[in-house]
């Protein structure tokens, strides 16, 4: 799909249904999360000719990072970034959910950032948005110049992600998705880890789930 003069290029890969991004401009892209083993995603970019700008990680689990070690040895330069804290579940098998580790040379390449870092890419600048409770360190990427938001399994089309995994907090999520993303206007598109494509405002008026622990416990930090 076409977003000012930007393509937004959704790949869903098997097992899991994970949607990875691209998002270019011209032949310079950004990739958000590498699932699979990534054969798919880079015969996008050699296909295509793009020139890989950025890997932004919206958390650590195996069907979110699994590419990274493809993707790493085949682009060394490319910076790839995910929230500080979660470090722990990136280089945890146990709270990543993959069979093994990264590579040392891979997790050693990934750049960890403060929650509101701004990261500039395609003339762009990103908002890093800490949303825990997915896992601990579980983060969206904020495009205000267009508008979209890309929410990796915080916040999916009239539900939210699961909870009951390593690292994650029921109560945490619907703080995160009631105090943080609810902020954002209702006209941004948010492009979920997996599923169909909604709204800020689609979700303040129809995610019932939601709605109903927002309640008791949004505002209780």
């Amino acid at each position: 799909m076409k977003i000012g003069n930007y393509d937004l290029i959704t790949i869903v890969v098997p097992i899991m249904g994970t949607n990875c991004y691209f998002l270019i401009k011209d032949k310079d892209a950004i990739l958000i999360d590498a699932a699979g083993d990534g054969v798919e995603l880079y015969n996008y970019v050699n296909n295509n000719n793009l020139n890989l700008n950025t890997i932004l990680l919206t958390h650590g689990h195996f069907d979110h990072i699994e590419a990274l070690d493809l993707f790493h040895e085949k682009f060394k330069s490319v910076p790839i970034y995910a929230f500080e804290g979660e470090k722990i579940v990136i280089e945890d098998m146990h709270n990543n959910l993959m069979d093994h580790r990264l590579k040392t040379e891979t997790e050693k390449a990934i750049t960890y950032v403060k929650d509101g870092s701004i990261l500039n890419a395609l003339d762009l600048q990103i908002e890093l948005i800490n949303t825990p409770g997915h896992t601990i360190g579980s983060s969206c990427y904020y495009v205000k110049e267009l508008n979209i938001l890309f929410s990796g399994d915080t916040l999916f089309c009239e539900t939210y992600g699961r909870t009951d995994l390593p690292t994650s907090d029921t109560k945490a999520i619907v703080r995160s998705i009631a105090n943080k993303l609810m902020k954002l206007n209702d006209e941004v598109e948010v492009f979920p880890g997996h599923g169909f494509r909604t709204s800020i405002g689609h979700e303040r008026n129809n995610n019932e789930i939601m709605r109903d622990y927002v309640i008791e416990w949004a505002e209780k930090e």
